[in-house]
Parts: structure tokens; C-alpha cells; sequence
């Protein structure tokens, strides 16, 4: 069976270290690394698409919705469940980039390293007579650790090619993951019974994660603003069939238009994946003026009741 890698995570609270900026060029923007995680649930019994994974995206990642990175793996692996659950950076990709995500209660954390550049491609002034789609593309490596205590309890390491400008979409057997693992560092489930119920809901299927690695060349920004969401009546009972009573929470880089309102989002983290995306259709009706053209940060809470279909 052919095996590729692949993989990544989801916490409550997120830490990024910080690293020194590092040119591409005196003439450039930085070039930084982005790294979005998805979680994958087959729903039938053929695992091979999810194995196989690996492809490039020709695009950046700046300007991509959510919905539109989510039809994209659609695409490639139909008949499953998908989700968009954490995405980390950007950091500086000219030096090695750690992430630290840590779980509310202090003792399980996930912990990435991404290592640009085994092997430079040669400039293109070295090749004239090269076509520029044969010339080799950046390597990389990415490893990330399931800690509990401070200690690895679980690790994978996976290598790869990229370029500026594209993504690299890559998931693999290497990252199944296994039930207990999953509510073990993945979930907030408020009480025993919502775990267990939980449970019931997604114990016949096997759960994978898929990632997106971007290169990219980030233009000076200001800073991110805080932003407050305001009150909403509808996050007062999500009502969802899938985990049915939870809790969990929602952090997001929102990008606003010349009016303030939310143009388009990225999820940061979430805990209760299967009821972000009709978050995310709230989080579009929003408006921010004060924080007209920029980029900002929302945290808050999320709640589901138990919904049984009638019939």
C-alpha cells in the first residue's frame, strides 16, 4: 500500500513564538510560512484518497475563504466530512518556526517545528536555458509532537517540496488518529456525558488530518486589532445533531473591507468544528467601522443542544 505523509492539530489557546524578520530579497517582501489543519472523516469504507493525499494548489492563501479550501479537498476526496480547524502563522520562513498549541487545562499540548529549505533550489540566473516549471521547487521538513506533561507522547515527521506563491496540500495514513487521541487533545467536551455522546456519534469512522503548507511573500500590514463581537441571540443555541450538548470556542483572523464589514476569515482555532461553518455565515454579517481595512481578531465562545430530526 502506498503511504503518504501528512497531518496537524487543534487546542484551546494558541502561542506563537516569536522569530527575527527574514528577507527574501533587499527588494522583497519576507517570505513566510502559513500551515492550515483539517480534519477528514471518511464516510465509507475506501481510505486510499485520504492515504494518498498530496497535491499542489496554485495560490497563496491570502485572499481564500474558508469554504474554498474546503471544496477544494472535497474535490479530492469525496463522500467525507471535512473541517477546518486551526491555522497557524505566518512566521518567517528563512529560519526554523516553532508553534506551541496548548489545551485550557495546561497538561496536553501540540508542538510543531518547520525546517525551510533542506535543499535551495539554484537561482534562476544559474540556468538560463532551464524551463522555469523543471527547476527544482524549496524543500522542507514539519514535525509535530502530541505532548502530555511536557513529554512526547506521540510524533511525525514528514518532508516535502513548495514554492512561493503555492500550497502544498498533504495528509496520509501517518496521520490517522485514533478516537481517544482525538477527544484526548482535540475536544473541550463540557461534561462526561456530552464525551460520551460524543463518542457514540464518531466511533465507526476513522479520523485523519490534512494540512495546507504555504509559502508566501507578505507585504508590510499594521498591526491586527482586537476585536470585541457583539452580542448574538443565534450562538444561544446552535443545535446540532452531530455532538449534540457542548462547548467549545472560536478564534478567527477576520479581514474587513473600506466599510468595516468581514470580507473574509480564517479559523485560528476551534473546538467545535462541526458547527463552524454556520458560525462563520453569522461572522459575515458583521461590521466592524472603527476597524475599517484592517485585520482583526475575534475570540468567542460556542454552545450546541442536543437537535434530534423528527421522523
Amino acid at each position: 500500500m502506498k503511504r503518504s505523509p501528512g497531518g496537524l492539530f487543534l487546542a484551546a489557546g494558541l502561542l506563537l513564538a516569536g522569530f527575527p524578520a527574514v528577507a527574501a530579497d533587499s527588494e522583497e517582501a519576507p517570505l513566510v510560512v502559513e500551515v492550515r489543519v483539517f480534519e477528514v472523516r471518511r464516510l465509507n469504507s475506501d481510505f486510499s484518497p485520504i492515504e494518498d493525499l498530496s497535491f499542489l494548489v496554485n495560490t497563496d492563501g491570502s485572499s481564500v475563504q474558508v469554504s474554498e479550501w474546503l471544496a477544494t479537498l472535497a474535490r479530492r476526496i469525496p463522500d467525507a466530512y471535512f473541517a477546518q480547524l486551526l491555522t497557524l502563522g505566518p512566521a518567517p520562513a528563512g529560519s526554523e518556526a516553532n508553534w506551541i498549541v496548548r489545551r485550557g487545562d495546561g497538561r496536553r499540548a501540540i508542538r510543531m517545528r518547520f525546517r525551510p529549505a533542506l535543499e535551495e533550489p539554484p537561482a534562476a540566473a544559474a540556468q538560463p536555458d532551464v524551463p522555469e516549471t523543471a527547476r527544482p521547487e524549496s524543500r522542507f521538513r514539519l514535525n509535530f509532537d502530541l505532548l502530555r506533561g511536557g513529554t512526547a507522547a506521540h510524533g511525525i515527521g514528514m518532508q516535502g517540496s513548495i514554492e512561493p506563491g503555492m500550497t502544498r496540500m498533504v495528509s496520509g495514513r501517518e496521520f490517522e488518529i485514533t478516537l481517544s487521541r482525538y477527544l484526548s487533545w482535540f475536544r473541550e467536551p463540557g461534561d462526561l456525558p456530552a464525551r460520551e455522546e460524543l463518542y457514540e456519534s464518531i466511533r465507526d469512522q476513522n479520523i485523519y488530518l490534512a494540512f495546507g503548507i504555504t509559502f508566501r511573500h507578505e507585504e508590510p500590514a499594521l498591526p491586527p486589532v482586537r476585536l470585541r463581537p457583539p452580542e448574538e441571540p443565534q450562538f444561544r443555541e446552535l443545535r446540532s445533531p452531530l455532538v449534540g450538548n457542548a462547548e467549545g470556542a472560536l478564534r478567527l483572523r477576520v479581514h474587513l473591507d473600506a466599510e468595516g464589514q468581514v470580507a473574509h476569515t480564517e479559523i485560528l482555532e476551534t473546538t467545535l468544528p462541526e458547527v463552524t461553518p454556520r458560525v462563520l455565515g453569522i461572522v459575515f454579517g458583521w461590521r466592524f467601522p472603527q476597524a475599517a481595512g484592517r485585520e482583526g481578531r475575534l475570540f468567542f465562545p460556542v454552545r450546541t443542544v442536543r437537535f434530534v430530526p423528527s421522523g
